[in-house]
């Protein structure tokens, strides 16, 4: 049994959609800090991407320990405040000139500070993960190889899938659980112009598959927890 929650009600409608009636899947809105379940119910938690837009993470990570079984793990992902040039150079080259990010509020130049109230070091990391009530057994860096303005290119896509009108057959192709499929079907220029990105990314992804020091660049942290 798989359960997902979400604050924002669109994003489950829209996740429903994906899934379908599958019995073994449960979506519920809900808020991380006060999740709708009872004590010790899940085995395996992941939160990723949550932490770093709460006013009290803490709390979240303590409320997620309660639903959490004694024995069982949490999985957590949060941005790296040590992300590489390439990913957000505007952000990279303003802060390392001490004139501080973009404003998170700007998702068009806030980068990897868009709607984020703070980024994490490993130290910071560990100290929420352990004020949460949870023994850390694994952290380590993930992304550090990505194409230059990444961020950038994420944003502008979102938009264009979004905002702009577009066929069919091209929407398919940026949809993340349907482009594989599509792959194999259409031989429109649009999706060939949309393949041909998708290959540069994955070839500059491959780089991502070693192993990253913890306290180089990436775009992420990983840690792997258990209740103490």
């Amino acid at each position: 049994r798989i359960v997902g929650v979400d604050a924002n009600p669109k994003l489950i409608a829209q996740a429903q959609t994906w899934i379908g009636n599958n019995p073994r899947v449960e979506l519920r809105v809900g808020d991380v800090g006060s999740v709708p379940y009872g004590d010790h119910t899940f085995t395996k938690i992941i939160c990723s991407e949550v932490l770093e837009h709460l006013p009290n993470p803490v709390g979240a990570l303590r409320e997620l320990r309660r639903v959490l079984m004694p024995s069982g793990t949490l999985a957590v992902t949060v941005p790296n405040h040590r992300y590489p040039l390439f990913f957000d150079p505007l952000n990279w080259v303003r802060e390392h000139l001490g004139l501080g990010h973009f404003s998170k509020d700007s998702e068009w130049l806030g980068g990897l500070w868009a709607n984020h109230l703070r980024l994490y070091t490993p130290k910071l990391l560990a100290d929420h993960l352990n004020a949460g009530g949870f023994q850390i057994d694994d952290m380590r860096a993930l992304t550090r190889a990505c194409v230059p303005f990444h961020s950038l290119i994420l944003y502008a896509g979102r938009q264009a899938y979004t905002r702009l009108p577009a066929p069919e057959s091209v929407r398919a192709t940026m949809e993340k659980f349907s482009w594989r499929e599509h792959q194999r079907q259409s031989l429109s220029v649009p999706h060939a112009i949309l393949r041909s990105g998708f290959k540069v990314f994955q070839a500059v992804d491959r780089r991502n598959e070693r192993t990253l020091p913890l306290d180089g660049p990436s775009v992420h942290l990983a840690a792997r927890v258990h209740p103490a």
